[in-house]
């Protein structure tokens, strides 16, 4: 619904209408793919009420209760935790491709007035607009001001994080993204952190190589830390990825290894993943058909921590 993108393995995938064919994408963006191979796992249960009002209007009711430590603290006895929230949705009439339309609006707070909120709209054919405001419980949290510049080979974006001119405090990101060849592309990031004992910068470059079915991505930064990830299309129905973080400052290392697979005979979806620590997860999607009724159960487990997560979850709409 409204910006949803579009294939990103093709040249200027998520672009609207692929109208730049040359065009890396967003640089926030470039892992995106990844990160949708490996699941998402619910704690306790979930259910979520879709209601469209319009066309381009739609509303969204979601129950969580999940599971907490009780007044034992650690190791306790667990005690559900219910919550309430109530997202909404709007999609303008400004058409950018067949899957795109603009201004998109979305807004969701919960019980306890925590709120989320998000404003996205193209200016013009190559610059984007986002603004994005935060509070938690009733109290003001964040905003964030992004502008994204898409060139015919390249994409520059510029990020504020709570900038308070006044005081000069507040994170200023700026981005750069270039498409080198056909399936290299390159970028870097600068990151300013300003507050009252001064400014603090970090830097940050990025390479990727990409296929039609397969791509490798790459960042190192000043900091001292490293990712790596690699995702590969097997067939139409089977995707996997491995991603690798790593802090070399503090000795630390994360290795992640997914996989996705898309029943369609069965209108199911199977998502699992294993990482270094021993933790083992996964996802079963089904939909319900042919009511709008989908069904989702989830796993985690760590043998070795004897940490475990089970959820379920239910989305009607």
């Amino acid at each position: 619904m409204g910006a949803s993108p579009t294939d990103s393995s093709k040249p200027g995938g998520d672009l609207p209408g692929v109208i730049y064919p040359l065009n890396p994408g967003f640089y926030d963006e470039l892992n995106r793919k990844v990160k949708e191979v490996f699941p998402s796992v619910l704690d306790g249960v979930k259910v979520v009420l879709n209601k469209g009002i319009s066309s381009h209007f739609q509303v969204m009711h979601t129950i969580n209760i999940a599971s907490s430590a009780g007044s034992g603290g650690q190791g306790g006895p667990q005690v559900p935790v219910p919550s309430y929230s109530f997202g909404s949705t709007y999609v303008g009439t400004k058409q950018m491709s067949e899957s795109e339309m603009y201004p998109v609006m979305l807004a969701e707070m919960d019980n306890n007035g925590s709120l989320n909120a998000q404003i996205i709209h193209h200016v013009t054919q190559r610059l984007r607009g986002k603004l994005i405001a935060q509070t938690q419980k009733s109290k003001w949290a964040a905003l964030q001001t992004v502008l994204d510049y898409r060139g015919d080979t390249y994409t520059a974006s510029f990020t504020t994080v709570n900038a308070d001119l006044i005081s000069s405090n507040g994170v200023a990101i700026g981005h750069f993204l270039k498409r080198i060849t056909p399936r290299i592309s390159c970028g870097s990031e600068l990151v300013l952190h300003s507050s009252a004992e001064g400014v603090r910068a970090n830097t940050s470059v990025l390479a990727r190589y990409h296929t039609p079915s397969w791509e490798i991505l790459g960042s190192i930064s000043g900091s001292g830390g490293f990712t790596a990830s690699y995702y590969h299309k097997a067939s139409d129905n089977v995707t996997v990825g491995v991603d690798w973080e790593c802090a070399m400052a503090q000795g630390e290392s994360l290795v992640s290894v997914g996989y996705s697979v898309d029943m369609p005979e069965a209108n199911g979806l199977l998502k699992g993943s294993i990482d270094s620590t021993g933790t083992v997860s996964a996802t079963y999607e089904k939909k319900l058909l042919p009511m709008p009724l989908s069904l989702v159960l989830s796993a985690s487990m760590n043998h070795l921590r004897g940490m475990n997560r089970f959820g379920f979850g239910l989305t009607l709409g």
